[in-house]
């Protein structure tokens, strides 16, 4: 049950590429980390038989799988399974008999999913780990494809259209000349989408969900750098979908594997992800953002929001790494301190007419002032090189990927050179030249923790004030001479250096602003 020591539940996704079981983890404090994930790619959308039926093999491959899914929901003592099937099992007339089957080998219920209800899972995914407030969701799976129009983070329109990545490969693409299947298969989209008018004016970016839009996000980032950082809201720009569209077909499946370092199977269907892709784009549309989370994400997280009774939170950036922090038994007072007092000083900062970081600064120097911690579950020595990859892959929800990068790296800050040794290997996910609005980020972010070094939230509040000048923080304390003020050298320095501007510090205690 929710809220027990530990929980595990489980979503048993019965895909028409692929069949899927993901059990999760989930703590008292309603993180969710996953723990274990087995896929097998069966490729059932494309084993129907002359009748529509399912091949006896493919039942067989079918039902083998899911009697290693029990295996695994017992050895995990599962306490909650949800299993749905997906568009093959709508599209075979043998659909329903073939799922009844596999329900009494599973143990549990199996639920065919209408196309709408599909597509809205797919959408929820997306609601609770991005902040678009508009945007196209295009979830493609092996033998559907759902597009769904977001509208003030509402569902405005959906519908599911009967083909996908594996149909369409089999139909246009196998067994033949793949350029001259590809021109056919883009024209077919054209078509097939201009019957749906409204999709061509939903505002926002195209949101691709599922393994083909992963895989389009893996070969723009590169392999590296995608497991290093981790795929969620990253931004493929439509020009390099249709770039990659050209040069996938001019080259073998088998080459594409090899080359792009992609599973066959994800590679053979690549060419039809690209071209779903572009049509959804259209020409109004400049890029395509990689969601990590999907129809499985969906029914987890709207099931895990029921139990909580939780409405939806005003920061789902906050949250996340709250949660985060919780899940390794962080210190969440003092995380909580530390990203309020580094905020007061980048606003105090901007406000003395500094003009420090971007757009998105505030927002990410407040997720790092909350993961900042983060690292030390393995011990203080060091920890900084611990924070940066558990940040990095933790997909926090509400950032975007060069910004999820980018607050890894403030929160993992230790000096300017190894912040610059960690810029090198993010390239091109974040520039270089970004260095100096990090390395300053990272410094305030140093003070802040070092204006909370005994943990015990002895200072209320910072304030910057200009003296013509020169810059004073006024600090407001709980107490005259709390000891955190005997450790600011270093901090106060390493600020103001980054600053070019001289640092002053004039302390405040309520107890003598009270006498």
């Amino acid at each position: 049950m929710l809220g027990a020591p530990h929980s595990h539940v489980a979503v048993i996704d019965l895909g028409s590429n692929s069949v899927r079981v993901v059990i999760y983890r989930v703590d008292p404090h309603g993180g969710v980390r996953e723990v274990e994930n087995v896929k097998r790619a069966l490729r059932l959308g494309g084993r129907l038989d002359a009748a529509g039926c399912l091949s006896a093999d493919a039942r067989e491959d079918f039902l083998a799988c899911l009697r290693q899914f029990r295996g695994l929901l017992e050895a995990w003592r599962v306490s909650a399974v949800t299993a749905v099937a997906t568009a093959v099992f709508r599209q075979a007339a043998d659909g329903p008999e073939v799922l009844e089957a596999g329900e009494r080998v599973l143990g549990h219920p199996i639920r065919l999913l209408p196309g709408e209800e599909e597509a809205r899972y797919g959408v929820v995914g997306v609601l609770e780990t991005t902040d678009f407030e508009d945007a196209l969701v295009v979830d493609l799976g092996g033998a559907s494809v759902e597009l769904t129009a977001v509208r003030g983070r509402q569902i405005e329109a959906a519908v599911s259209l009967p083909f996908g990545a594996v149909t369409l490969t089999e139909r246009f693409l196998a067994g033949r000349d793949e350029r001259v299947g590809y021109e056919a298969l883009t024209a077919f989209l054209e078509g097939a989408l201009a019957g749906h008018p409204w999709i061509a004016g939903v505002l926002g970016p195209v949101i691709a969900v599922g393994g083909s839009a992963r895989s389009i996000g893996r070969v723009h980032l590169g392999r590296r750098l995608a497991g290093l950082a981790g795929l969620h809201q990253h931004r493929v720009p439509a020009a390099d979908i249709r770039r990659l569209g050209q040069e996938v077909v001019a080259v073998s499946a088998a080459a594409r594997a090899d080359t792009l370092e992609l599973a066959a199977e994800r590679a053979e269907l690549l060419p039809a992800a690209l071209a779903v892709f572009d049509a959804a784009l259209g020409p109004r549309r400049d890029a395509l953002v990689v969601c990590g989370a999907g129809l499985r994400e969906g029914i987890l997280f709207e099931k895990l929001r029921a139990l909580r009774g939780e409405p939806r939170p005003a920061s789902m950036v906050v949250e996340a790494a709250e949660r985060l922090l919780l899940g390794f038994d962080g210190d969440l007072p003092h995380a909580r301190q530390v990203a309020r007092l580094a905020c007061e000083l980048l606003d105090g900062l901007r406000g003395a007419g500094l003009a420090v970081g971007g757009p998105s600064s505030r927002r990410v120097l407040e997720a790092a002032g909350l993961l900042r911690g983060l690292g030390q579950v393995m011990g203080v020595q060091g920890f900084e090189a611990f924070t940066l990859p558990m940040v990095l892959r933790s997909g926090l929800a509400g950032l975007s990927a060069e910004n999820r990068a980018r607050t890894a790296l403030v929160a993992a800050f230790k000096n300017g050179k190894l912040l610059k040794a960690a810029l090198a290997d993010m390239k091109p996910l974040v520039q270089s030249g970004q260095a100096p609005e990090l390395e300053t980020l990272g410094a305030i972010l140093l003070l802040a923790e070092a204006l909370d070094r005994t943990r015990r939230q002895a200072v209320r509040a910072v304030r910057v004030e200009d003296q013509g000048g020169a810059l004073r923080l006024r600090l407001v304390t709980v107490e005259p001479q709390p000891l955190e003020l005997t450790l600011l050298d270093e901090p106060l320095q390493r600020l103001g250096k980054m600053l070019r501007r001289p640092l002053a510090l004039v302390v405040d205690s309520e107890v003598e602003l009270n006498a």
